[in-house]
């Protein structure tokens, strides 16, 4: 998925963040050459300064 995101043309919304102690929420939107991310989350839960835990979500239309 980084790659993805590294080529050109690509965008990322933030619509929403949320962190409590050590856990952390987001919502996003994003249009990559290869797909639309129509909605997207991501929970991370932080042990020690690192990233313990991550779930993602998403509803993607691929491109083509």
């Amino acid at each position: 998925m980084l790659e993805e995101f590294g080529k050109p043309g690509a965008s990322f919304s933030l619509k929403q963040r949320s962190v409590e102690g050590d856990h952390a929420y987001i919502v996003w939107t994003a249009q990559t050459a290869d797909n639309v991310y129509e909605l997207a989350t991501d929970t991370f839960v932080v042990s020690n300064g690192k990233i313990a835990v991550q779930s993602f979500a998403s509803k993607t239309t691929a491109r083509g």
